[in-house]
């Protein structure tokens, strides 16, 4: 089950099982399949569960490197997990032991035929970029998380596998037939441009996933032409992912940890470049009112101009919107960001809970009676806004402002 092999492998050779298998991937069927987040090169990247814990419960983490080991990966996202419980409390909960699986369990489910929906320069371009990372022995781990939001906590599956994205890919979705929910793909040296290898797989069955996240780590000062010409092309709708979702400033896959070598995004790589196209445009009403207790809570899919801002008493926002902003929105308060004491939290969002105390103590301490807000949250957030507002009279009437399509999408249900 690869595209690529090392020389001296043949093609079929399995890794002896020394460990009980606990976890079969025979388990994950189409329909699991269907709701998971699928991310080619992850690293230990665990933004995707605290940014899409709305749209998935299984994530899949796919990456290929002679350099990785299941030790290594295990410190490196129980660093993470607790970075981020550092910074915000009970956030993201490691629930048991991982337990082992293999990826030959995949063996059985990989059709013949796959080398069809490859032009073989395409295969001679991959073999030649990954080739050197092949690795002796594929393995995988599942992990399981709980996402704590609220009074909700939703359980999370990752299943973390080291092997090839494509051929993972190919045998879990039947080479193409199934496709997941969202596909991801961040700095893997191919799969993210816009001459992807991933458009004829979809296109085979005209099955493709809903969300595809692409993306760039950035080095500072990076100005080379190739560097700006890979920028565009991540940045460019392709093919039937027409509609723009979301840009994401503060992604970092670093979270405070110690990269692993395949893991880039470091110290150096900042500021991340990652975008979400759809394939339909998102569809949520321009207005809602939230339930609340007593003032008005509303969303607005806008964005929020300093000509807009002049109608409310004043403006909450993230901090680097405000300094953006400068004199052109006098009556804005800057969102304290923990991402800014201290170098290892990456520029993370300063999450909802967080804005809302800042929220609440701003209203109440200057008898305010309308206010913009723009949260600093992750994506999945939508639901501790919506819980606020249902259960705390807030003191003012409160305009939350989305500018892209995406953002809180978990609210076109409230």
């Amino acid at each position: 089950m690869a595209l690529i092999q090392k020389a001296d492998k043949k093609p079929n050779e399995k890794a002896e099982n020394t460990e009980e298998n606990h976890f079969s991937m025979k388990n994950l069927h189409s329909s699991d399949f269907a709701r998971a987040f699928f991310y080619a090169a992850a690293g230990t990247d665990l933004q995707p569960l605290i940014r899409f814990s709305h749209l998935c419960d299984t994530f899949v983490f796919v990456s290929v490197g002679t350099h990785l080991d299941p030790d290594t990966v295990i410190k490196s996202v129980e660093e993470k997990v607790s970075t981020l419980n550092s910074v915000y409390g009970t956030f993201l909960e490691q629930v048991d032991e991982p337990e082992m699986t293999h990826l030959q369990d995949l063996e059985h489910e990989q059709p013949a035929g796959w080398q069809r929906l490859f032009p073989e320069v395409v295969l001679r371009e991959y073999a030649e970029v990954f080739s050197p990372f092949a690795a002796e022995e594929n393995w995988g781990y599942v992990f399981r998380f709980t996402r704590t939001l609220g009074s909700i906590k939703r359980p999370l599956r990752l299943i973390y596998l080291n092997g090839e994205a494509i051929a993972t890919y190919l045998a879990l979705s039947r080479n193409g037939r199934y496709a997941p929910k969202v596909f991801c793909s961040i700095q893997s040296g191919q799969l993210e441009l816009q001459s992807s290898p991933m458009l004829p797989v979809w296109a085979a069955h005209q099955t493709a996933p809903t969300v595809w996240v692409r993306g760039l780590w950035q080095r500072w000062g990076e100005l080379d032409c190739m560097h700006r010409d890979r920028v565009r092309s991540v940045c460019t709708p392709v093919g039937n992912f027409k509609h723009f979702g979301q840009s994401y400033e503060g992604w970092s896959a670093k979270l405070g940890a110690q990269a692993i070598p395949c893991q880039t995004g470091g110290e150096s790589w900042f500021p991340s470049i990652v975008r979400t196209f759809t394939r339909t445009a998102p569809t949520c009403p321009q207005e809602t009112c939230l339930p609340s207790q007593g003032n008005k809570v509303r969303l607005l899919r806008k964005r929020l101009t300093p000509t807009i801002a002049q109608c409310y008493d004043a403006v909450v926002a993230p901090a680097k919107l405000c300094r953006r902003w400068g004199s052109d929105m006098v009556n804005s308060f800057s969102i304290e960001d923990p991402g800014r004491k201290s170098p290892n939290y990456s520029r993370l969002p300063a999450g909802m809970n967080s804005c809302l105390n800042q929220l609440d103590v701003l209203c109440s301490g200057n008898n305010l009676t309308r206010v913009a807000f723009i949260p600093d949250a992750f994506e999945d957030e939508g639901v501790v806004l919506a819980e606020w507002a249902r259960t705390h009279a807030a003191s003012c009437d409160v305009d939350v402002f989305l500018a892209e399509p995406l953002d809180f999408q978990d609210l076109a249900a409230t």
